[in-house]
């Protein structure tokens, strides 16, 4: 079930307090989020205690494509529990990657001859361990 009403607190609440009703395994939270981070944080901080509520802690949240690294902080922080999001697909189809001390856009000259420079320094995935700059 998808939790809707956009940045309305009245529809979103009318929402929320329908689908908690109903025996899902949990709940997805989507449609409009705001227009920007700050909306979305808004959002999540006065929504997501509704979710300690009525035994509904219990079940998984998950927030449906949200973007940056900012608002992914700000879900966790929330409570969110998961996420889903196309923009590091995205990013990477147009050659930019990101790590924690930023993105890089490797496709810039600087990153022509990097060989041998490590993508993310702390990081220990699959690809900063077997590919460079």
């Amino acid at each position: 079930s998808v939790i809707h009403g956009g940045t309305d607190v009245e529809l979103r609440t009318k929402s929320l307090e329908y689908l908690t009703s109903l025996p899902w395994d949990g709940y997805a939270i989507g449609g409009s989020l705001g227009n920007g981070r700050d909306e979305l944080k808004q959002l999540l901080g006065w929504m997501m205690p509704l979710f300690n509520e009525n035994g509904r802690r219990d079940k998984c949240r998950h927030l449906l494509g949200i973007a940056d690294l900012e608002s992914v902080k700000n879900a966790v922080i929330h409570g969110v529990d998961s996420m889903d999001s196309s923009y590091p697909t995205k990013l990477a189809r147009h050659g930019t990657l990101m790590t924690k001390e930023g993105l890089i856009r490797i496709k810039r000259g600087k990153h022509a001859k990097s060989y041998g420079i490590k993508i993310d320094e702390g990081c220990e995935c699959l690809t900063c361990a077997h590919y460079d700059r």
